[in-house]
């Protein structure tokens, strides 16, 4: 007997569900959100031979912010739009070698476990560029520079 394949396929309206779901998938947010931004700045660090402690700043009454910084090489714009704001990209260190965590793209989008938005800086060069990340009317992600 001869199998004929097909490849799966996503509608559009789907697509939406899927990447909520995804996003959404952590049966522990706070501590999930922390180790997806801290494993991604010590990838980051490691690429760039940087040995520095990553700083990670906990929600207060005073400061009701969390705030993860790592010392790795930056982003430029377009290598910001391309691997965070997009799924399933990767840089592809992480795609070639098993040296660095993840590569589903996935990990980057985590706060929206937490949040309806957040906000993310990219220090690059000596320039600091920062996003709002938001849902939209449909609960998918967006993101918006500021200026």
């Amino acid at each position: 007997m001869k199998l004929e394949h097909e490849k799966y396929t996503v509608t559009d309206g789907n697509l939406i569900k899927l990447v909520q779901q995804a996003i959404c998938a952590y049966k522990h947010p706070i501590m999930s959100v922390i180790r997806e931004y801290a494993v991604n700045g010590r990838d980051a660090m490691k690429l760039h031979n940087v040995d520095v402690p990553i700083e990670v700043a906990t929600p207060t009454m005073l400061s009701p912010k969390l705030t993860i910084r790592d010392y790795g090489g930056g982003m430029t714009e377009e290598e910001t739009r391309n691997l965070l704001f997009s799924f399933g990209a990767s840089g592809h260190e992480k795609q070639t070698s098993n040296r660095y965590v993840g590569g589903f793209g996935i990990g980057s989008k985590s706060a929206f476990n937490l949040s309806d938005s957040f906000l993310f800086s990219v220090f690059y060069k000596g320039t600091v560029t920062t996003w709002q990340c938001m849902l939209d009317e449909e609960n998918f992600p967006t993101a918006a520079k500021m200026t």
